[in-house]
């Protein structure tokens, strides 16, 4: 036997397979976020692609409505820096290469690139940072 679920899950006896459709990202809207006070809160819902303009520092990081496990769920943040400000706090059961965070690039106009990924938010989000301190060339 087989049912369908209106998330695309498919089952079986024994098996489960997840049909999910490709997102091509260069149709998924960037949300912008604001900060309120020292606290950054990201709706995964409205989208997996973030803009920050990081004006003060953030010692609290909050993402709502990540998929549910197992489902994959992966935020890429572009930071644009105003001044020498920094990301702590990310959220709980949050692994980093080498148990550090990511550096934000410090300065006007310093561009940061960091990702949030995760299969079972709940476990576990790995914070992975794919460039700061961008600058033209």
């Amino acid at each position: 036997y087989f049912t369908v679920s209106p998330l695309g899950i498919v089952s079986g006896s024994n098996y489960l397979y997840l049909d999910a459709k490709p997102v091509d990202p260069r149709k998924e809207p960037e949300q912008a976020v604001t900060t309120s006070g020292a606290t950054l809160t990201i709706d995964y819902a409205l989208g997996s692609r973030v803009a920050l303009t990081l004006s003060h520092n953030i010692t609290s990081v909050v993402v709502n409505n990540w998929p549910a496990a197992p489902l994959p769920g992966h935020l890429i943040l572009n930071i644009v820096s105003t001044g020498a400000y920094s990301i702590t706090g990310y959220p709980a059961n949050s692994f980093a290469q080498g148990g550090v965070e990511p550096t934000i690039g410090s300065g006007a106009g310093k561009k940061s690139t960091v990702i949030l990924r995760t299969n079972d938010p709940a476990s576990i989000i790995y914070v992975d940072s794919v460039g700061d301190d961008y600058t033209a060339i």
